[in-house]
């Protein structure tokens, strides 16, 4: 009767620690979520993006964390492609990136880009006579609107011409010079056809990490202060190619570092609250927000750490077995949180019913 005695002490304590310890876990992810969210809703605010097909690539970043919008955008699209003759026209011409934001945003909404409203918006991006990229920082919009439509040969082809055009192995993406930013929005450009061209994902990574420290990423070996930019984009390129545990070490690096005094999500850059390195952080969390539901970042140790989070939680314990009537002690300290302690306690009290039925039948 003493091996189940003790056996029913040892399952009081394994079930009174787990339940506090998993409710708070659960609370601190909830608390996660909920300020990568604000941070999102706060950034929108203070750009205030406008939808528009001049703009169509920061309406993309928009749309891609708040569709709210979509009525206007819709209305706006409607009425160019009436305008001018089934044609959307972005700055006074048809343009690729234009036609890839559109159809980007349209898969958003669960729009038929084969038949929107009797256009045939896939066709025309596909058959588009020039089909040149303005910026090689656009490729990420043309890449993401061929596997959105299905068109792998397409993809493959800008992919092979962003290649081509800016990425050496062992050095990176040249565009002005080699940096981490640019290397960063290579990665986010061919993350759709990533399997396909793993030596280069893997070859951009390890060139990004070469430009990234515990505090956050630099620019080039010519510029080694910490800067938000480039933290910013390296976030982006990584939550494009899904590694979501990195995104959120440069997200915490971002918030750590960067943030506005008055905590409202918007980044600091040389002293200033600073619409461009927001709008690219606005950009990254449209890659990672999704992420949050994945059950393999959500693990406690991976969130990042507020700086008193280290005393935020204690656990001890002494146990002293009640055998006989010697004496019994248990010490918990934990923070408050709700019913997992609750259930834990009540789980130990249910033990301790079971202890006490045993112990009279044993007398």
């Amino acid at each position: 009767m003493k091996k189940v005695t003790s056996l029913l002490l040892s399952l009081i304590v394994l079930i009174s620690a787990v339940f506090p310890l998993t409710a708070f876990a659960e609370t601190k992810k909830e608390a996660f979520i909920s300020q990568v969210n604000e941070d999102i809703a706060d950034e929108i605010a203070y750009l205030n993006i406008t939808p528009s097909l001049d703009t169509v690539v920061d309406t993309y970043t928009l749309f891609r964390v708040d569709q709210s919008k979509e009525a206007e955008f819709l209305a706006l699209l409607d009425g160019n492609l009436a305008a001018n003759g089934g044609k959307i026209i972005s700055n006074g011409k048809e343009d690729i990136v234009a036609y890839g934001a559109v159809i980007n945003i349209l898969c958003l909404l669960g729009e038929d880009v084969e038949n929107y409203k009797g256009y045939d918006i896939k066709s025309m991006f596909e058959n588009l006579a020039d089909k040149s990229v303005s910026n090689p920082y656009y490729y990420r919009i043309v890449t993401e609107a061929s596997k959105n439509i299905d068109n792998d040969v397409l993809g493959h082809a800008f992919v092979d011409e962003f290649i081509n055009n800016y990425y050496t192995l062992g050095q990176g993406m040249d565009y002005w010079g080699i940096s981490c930013d640019n290397t960063a929005m290579f990665l986010a450009g061919i993350a759709p056809y990533k399997e396909d061209y793993s030596e280069y994902v893997d070859d951009a990574k390890k060139i990004v990490e070469s430009y990234t420290t515990e505090n956050g990423c630099f620019y080039s070996t010519e510029y080694t202060d910490i800067s938000p930019d480039s933290t910013a984009v390296a976030m982006l390129g990584y939550a494009a190619i899904g590694e979501h545990k990195t995104a959120k070490k440069l997200y915490d690096c971002l918030m750590n570092g960067f943030e506005s005094p008055d905590n409202n999500g918007v980044i600091m850059a040389w002293g200033t609250e600073n619409a461009y390195t927001t709008k690219e952080t606005l950009m990254a969390l449209g890659y990672f927000e999704p992420s949050l539901a994945f059950d393999d970042i959500q693990n406690d140790e991976d969130l990042p750490q507020n700086e008193d989070d280290s005393q935020s939680f204690e656990y001890t314990e002494e146990i002293t077995e009640t055998i006989n009537n010697e004496p019994s002690e248990k010490v918990i300290k934990s923070p408050e949180t709700g019913a997992g302690v609750t259930v834990g306690f009540a789980a130990m009290s249910i033990g301790f019913a079971l202890l006490i039925g045993s112990k009279r039948k044993e007398n």
